[in-house]
């Protein structure tokens, strides 16, 4: 297994550089390889799959102005002290990379919350007025509302004066992908009127927590899985969570429908995989919540990994300094959309 550290993230999940830049990085990458590829023999479309892997993935989110997923909101809040937590432990105390012991019922209702949010916005079309580069994206108010969100996530909700809105890039070359933000109630929606720009910050610096562990477990899914919806081309992206035995068997039923290959050494690993031990650990303290959770990320070679860390109670939500730590669990030789 290889193992992956993590640093300066917030709760969304490890940071994504925005659309326009993975643009740049994939093109970057296709040139670099492609001059390789007359030196090694390899076929243009296996060269472009590289490409892919290289750039899809590594982490996932957004920030909403592109700059860097949630990486955006640096450790400059949420940074108290990380040397002891309320029941005296350390953090090397609270990062085990194995998970403490399960909880069926928790996982059970965490697997119908990401269920039930991946409903809301799976399946749905790309609407013709955000698939288009040059005018760009222009809103009409009957896309999808990202608000609906919280007819699942009713442990969390926007604090008063802000609601939930998304920036959407588009290229006609890479497809297009949605940024979930926080609006002003007083200020139009997103790319409604190009005369009158929308008032937007990071939608973490927003959203309230009722102090439940299934709570803290509802920001982390909006966080992680917030702006999947809309995504087109090479906008697919990002990570799904896997909180149950019964979510990751069927998830594994998909893949291999798809054809990916999810292995250590050659072929997938079926036996491997079923045996992994996904069932996610929420600890509230009073000064931090810890996070044990096992997911997977679509289009990328990193395929299966835990991601174990400790974030602030209070927006945004900040890592706690020198608590993060991602295992990758199997590598994906080609991950699907499901």
């Amino acid at each position: 297994m290889k193992r992956r550290e993590r640093s300066n993230t917030a709760i969304g999940s490890p940071g994504l550089p925005g659309f326009a830049a993975r643009r740049n990085r994939f093109a970057a990458a296709v040139a670099g390889l492609l001059v390789g590829s007359a030196v090694l023999g390899a076929e243009p479309a296996a060269i472009v799959l590289l490409a892919l892997g290289l750039v899809a993935c590594d982490t996932g989110g957004n920030a909403a102005d592109g700059t860097g997923g949630m990486d955006a909101i640096a450790d400059t809040t949420g940074t108290e002290d990380a040397d002891e937590s309320a029941d005296g432990t350390g953090p090397e105390d609270m990062t085990a990379a194995e998970p403490l012991a399960g909880d069926p019922e928790f996982a059970s209702y965490c697997q119908g919350i990401v269920d039930a949010f991946r409903a809301l916005y799976e399946g749905l079309e790309l609407p013709d007025n955000l698939a288009q580069e040059n005018p760009p994206p222009a809103k009409t108010g009957d896309e999808f509302d990202p608000n609906e969100f919280f007819t699942v996530l009713d442990r969390i909700h926007m604090e008063e004066g802000w609601t939930l809105d998304f920036i959407y890039t588009y290229a006609s070359d890479m497809g297009g992908s949605p940024e979930l933000v926080a609006r002003r109630t007083d200020s139009p929606l997103c790319q409604s009127d190009p005369e009158q720009p929308c008032v937007t910050e990071s939608f973490l610096l927003h959203v309230l927590v009722d102090g439940s562990r299934e709570g803290w477990f509802q920001l982390k899914v909006l966080g992680i899985m917030g702006s999947q919806f809309y995504q087109d081309g090479h906008g697919w992206e990002g990570r799904i969570i896997l909180p149950s035995h019964q979510g990751l068997i069927a998830w594994m039923e998909e893949q291999k429908k798809l054809g990916a290959g999810m292995y250590e050494g050659d072929g997938f690993d079926e036996a491997g995989i079923a045996e992994l031990k996904v069932d996610p650990v929420v600890e509230v303290h009073s000064d931090r919540i810890h996070y044990n959770l096992v997911h997977y990320c679509r289009f990328s070679d990193i395929g299966i990994s835990r991601l174990v860390a400790d974030h602030s109670t209070e927006p945004p939500y900040s890592l706690i300094p020198d608590s993060d730590e991602s295992e990758v669990l199997f590598e994906c030789t080609w991950c699907g959309i499901p």
